[in-house]
């Protein structure tokens, strides 16, 4: 909560996360953050924004491929 409470402006990895056969992975976004030339603020956005992101598009994709949506 320390890092979240630093964030002022996400800002999104576009290719900062894979999903293959349904599973998420940040390995992308990770290796980023790692980088020596990042610093909290901006890793603690970065993290946050591209986490969103990602979850996005993994409902997104697992809705499709299972044709689960939100209509009654």
């Amino acid at each position: 909560m320390k890092l979240e409470a630093l964030v002022w402006r996400t800002a999104i990895l576009e290719a900062g996360w894979t999903i293959d056969g349904g599973v998420l992975s940040l390995r992308p976004l990770f290796a980023r953050l790692i980088a020596d030339d990042i610093d909290a603020v901006g890793g603690a956005g970065l993290f946050h924004g591209t986490f969103a992101a990602a979850c996005v598009d993994w409902v997104a994709r697992s809705a499709r491929t299972t044709g689960v949506n939100t209509s009654f």
